[in-house]
C-alpha cells in the first residue's frame, strides 16, 4: 500500500550533493561541515557528495586561500574529480591534435579556445566554452561512471538500513523513508565562472538521461544557482563584466530548455541534443530540474550583501540542505511545503504584452524559486558552563 501524501512529503530522501566549481566547493564544505559538528560525521549513509572543478587547490571560489576549519572535513579523493590539473594545452592537447576522434567535440567547441586558451590554467578563466570542453573529455572514463555510482549507492539496501542504524544509535529516532526510496540530486554552483556555468547544463541533463535511460531512477533534481552580484558588485573591470555575460547567458539557455516550446523545424519540443561520447547521440528530454533556486546577494527588502561577505549567503544554503537530514517539527514542515509548493511551478506562466494593437505573446517557466532562513539560537552550553562556574 502506498504511504499517504503527508507521509510521502515529510519521507527522508537519499541524496547526492553535486558541488561544481568553486561556489559549489565552499557550500559543500560547509554543509559538511555541519554534519560534522553536530553529528561527527561528514554526511549520512544515505547521502554522498562529489565535487566536480577545473581548480582543485585548496582555494575558495575567489581564488583566496582557504579556511583551516574545513580542512578535517576535506573531499575525499573519491568525492572529486579535477577536469583540469596543468593547462588546456597540455591536458586537453590531443582534442586539438587529432581532431578527427574528437568530431563530437569540435561539433559545438569556438575555434578560438585553442587560439587563446591553451594557455588558461587553475580553472576555466571564466570561459564557458573551457568548463564544457573538460566535461566533454572526462565524460566517458570517469564523470559517467563515477556519477551513476554515486547515486546508486546512496538509495541501496544497505545505505537506508545504515542511516537508520545511525539514528537509532544516535538516540535521534528512526528517519522517515519511503518503501522504495528514490535518490534526489541538490546541484551547487554559481553562474559566474567558467567551470560552473560552462557544466552545470550538460550536468543538468546527463542526470535527467541517468534517470530516463540510464536505469537509476531520480526523483527530482534541485539546483542552486548563484548569482554573479554575490562575487562582483557590479561589472565594472573585464572580469566581472565575463561573469555578467556568463549568467546571462546560461539563465536564457536554461530558460530556453526549461520552457520547451515548441520548435516549427521540428514539430517537438524543443529536447537538449548532445554527444558526450562519439557516435552516441542523445536527445534528453527536458525540463532539466524540479526547482532552480536562483540567489543573488540582494534581498526582497533590497538590502545588499557586500561580495566580502558572500560566506554568509553560502552557510544559509549549508544550514537549509543539513535540515532536511535531521529529526523534528521543523525539518519535518520543511521537507513537506517544498513538496507541497513543487507541484505549482510545474507549468509554464503567460506575461502578454500588448503594443499599438498588436498582442505579443509571451511564456515563461515558473520553475524557478529563491529562499531564505533566519534563527534564534540560545548557546546553552556556554550557559551551562558560566553557570557551573
Amino acid at each position: 500500500m502506498m504511504p499517504n501524501q503527508d507521509v510521502q512529503n515529510k519521507a527522508v530522501r537519499p541524496t547526492l550533493f553535486l558541488g561544481l566549481g568553486g561556489t559549489g566547493k565552499e557550500v559543500l564544505l560547509r554543509l559538511r561541515r555541519k554534519f560534522y559538528e553536530r553529528l561527527g560525521v561528514t554526511g549520512l549513509p544515505c547521502t554522498s557528495y562529489l565535487w566536480l572543478d577545473t581548480d582543485t587547490s585548496d582555494k575558495d571560489a575567489k581564488g583566496e586561500p582557504m579556511s583551516d576549519i574545513f580542512s578535517a572535513v576535506a573531499f575525499k579523493p573519491e568525492e572529486q574529480i579535477g577536469l583540469l590539473t596543468g593547462n588546456v594545452g597540455g591536458d586537453l592537447g590531443d582534442v586539438f591534435r587529432n581532431r578527427q576522434s574528437w568530431q563530437h567535440i569540435h561539433s559545438w567547441l569556438h575555434p578560438q579556445v585553442e587560439q587563446f586558451g591553451a594557455e588558461i590554467a587553475d580553472g576555466a578563466g571564466g570561459v564557458r566554452a573551457v568548463g564544457r570542453l573538460t566535461y566533454f573529455f572526462h565524460f566517458a572514463k570517469t564523470i559517467n561512471p563515477r556519477l551513476s555510482g554515486a547515486l546508486q549507492g546512496v538509495g541501496s539496501f544497505h545505505a537506508i538500513n545504515d542511516t537508520q542504524a545511525f539514528f537509532h544509535n544516535r538516540g535521534l529516532g528512526a528517519p522517515d523513508f519511503l518503501p522504495q526510496p528514490t535518490p534526489q540530486v541538490f546541484l551547487v554552483t554559481s553562474l559566474a565562472g567558467g567551470t560552473g556555468c560552462g557544466t552545470f547544463l550538460d550536468v543538468l541533463f546527463h542526470l535527467r538521461a541517468l534517470s530516463q535511460h540510464g536505469g537509476v531512477p531520480i526523483e527530482r533534481i534541485v539546483a542552486i544557482l548563484f548569482m554573479p552580484n554575490v562575487f562582483y558588485a557590479n561589472a565594472a573591470d573585464e572580469v566581472a563584466r565575463r561573469s555578467y555575460a556568463n549568467a546571462y547567458a546560461a539563465l536564457k539557455e536554461l530558460e530556453y530548455y526549461t520552457l520547451r516550446v515548441v520548435d516549427p523545424a521540428k514539430e517537438l519540443s524543443i529536447d537538449f541534443d548532445v554527444e558526450w561520447e562519439p557516435g552516441t547521440p542523445q536527445c534528453i528530454q527536458g525540463p532539466p530540474f524540479a526547482i532552480a533556486n536562483i540567489l543573488e546577494a540582494r534581498n526582497e527588502d533590497t538590502i545588499l550583501l557586500q561580495p566580502s561577505n558572500r560566506s554568509e549567503l553560502f552557510s544559509v544554503v549549508a544550514e537549509s540542505l543539513f535540515l532536511d537530514f535531521i529529526p523534528g517539527p521543523f525539518p519535518d514542515a520543511k521537507r513537506s511545503s517544498y513538496s507541497n509548493v513543487s507541484q505549482y511551478l510545474a507549468g509554464n506562466e503567460g506575461a502578454n504584452a500588448s503594443y499599438e494593437n498588436v498582442e505579443l505573446p509571451q511564456n515563461f517557466a515558473r520553475r524557478y524559486a529563491s529562499f531564505g532562513m533566519s534563527k534564534i539560537e540560545i548557546p546553552i552550553d556556554p550557559i551551562k558552563g558560566a553557570c557551573a562556574a
